[in-house]
């Protein structure tokens, strides 16, 4: 009889605590862990969108500003000088005379001229460089060079820059026609004169000429890649096709200028010229003005233009 109401006392102990953790799991009665337990001020985070965009994480650099433009490298530089400064006779894959006393040395893609005077012309080939024409890609000209020479450097079809002193005062007829990749020249402060078809064909897309320039000479630019142009004042004339076919879209013409031969703007995409004095003297070339399309306006000033205005009324003149 006692071992039975003692089984029956630890049944209804083992009851009781059993009801107990179950009021204490319904009340909170244990700790939750603090991995367990979200901050009460936070509030739950949407999950994470694949699709949405984020902004790109900083890396410390400043974007480059859009109207920066990288600069061309000159290649003339240092190094290139120090080179040059050090070929002679021995060094150079080959040399010889090029003016009575002007030697000249080509090494690797450089032709150099060293000495004093004038250049002399030629009649294309056979020039002294020639066997070298497909390699030669810098031209320098070492002070004490007084000219170019007629057809010096046509159609050096790989030549890119070209350096000229200072002592250099002419450049004669054709001596860079046809240098497709010329897009760099080192201009004399000192050149007073362009031969005719100087420039033909080159790759210029802007040109700067020096104030010692009076006259551009027929021809001197056509077919160039020019796209802007600024003509000094100390310009009087210009030339039959001085521009033929370049990529001129506009050309202000200075007071200083009394003279347009025909067709000087000849298959240019112009839009607009400009003339800042009175109208200077303009050949009728089937009845063409300076060989400009028509529409093309005229920007005007100055007194002259009466004449023009009556004969070539497919323009557009618009006075100023």
């Amino acid at each position: 009889m006692k071992k039975l109401l003692a089984l029956l006392l630890a049944m209804l102990l083992a009851f009781s605590l059993a009801a107990c953790g179950t009021d204490n799991e319904s009340s909170g009665g244990d700790k939750p862990s603090e991995t367990d337990t979200e901050d009460p001020g936070e509030t739950a985070k949407p999950p994470k969108d694949d699709n949405a965009d984020e902004p790109p994480e900083e890396d410390g650099t400043q974007p480059p500003e859009e109207d920066e433009t990288p600069e061309e490298p000159d290649p003339f530089g240092p190094e290139t000088l120090a080179l040059i400064a050090s070929v002679n006779e021995d060094t150079a894959k080959a040399s010889g005379t090029c003016g009575e006393d002007l030697t000249w040395y080509f090494l690797d893609n450089m032709l150099i001229i060293r000495g004093t005077g004038e250049m002399e012309d030629y009649n294309l080939d056979p020039r002294p460089w020639s066997r070298a024409a497909g390699q030669i890609e810098l031209v320098y000209l070492e002070d004490g060079v007084t000219s170019i020479g007629q057809n010096a450097f046509r159609e050096l079809k790989e030549m890119r820059a070209f350096y000229m002193p200072d002592s250099v005062t002419s450049i004669h007829e054709l001596a860079f026609c046809f240098c497709y990749k010329l897009t760099y020249v080192r201009l004399s402060e000192n050149l007073a004169e362009i031969g005719e078809g100087a420039f033909i064909s080159t790759g210029f897309s802007s040109f700067t000429f020096p104030q010692g320039i009076t006259k551009l000479e027929r021809s001197v630019f056509s077919s160039a890649d020019l796209t802007s142009l600024e003509i000094p004042d100390s310009i009087t004339e210009i030339g039959d096709w001085a521009f033929d076919s370049c990529n001129l879209t506009s050309v202000t013409i200075p007071d200083s200028v009394t003279s347009i031969g025909r067709d000087a703007f000849v298959n240019c995409p112009l839009t607009t010229v400009t003339f800042l004095g009175d109208a200077p003297e303009m050949p009728d070339y089937e009845g063409r003005l300076m060989g400009l399309q028509d529409g093309v306006t005229i920007q005007y000033s100055g007194s002259g233009f009466e004449p023009y205005i009556e004969t070539y009324f497919q323009y557009n003149w618009v006075k100023q």
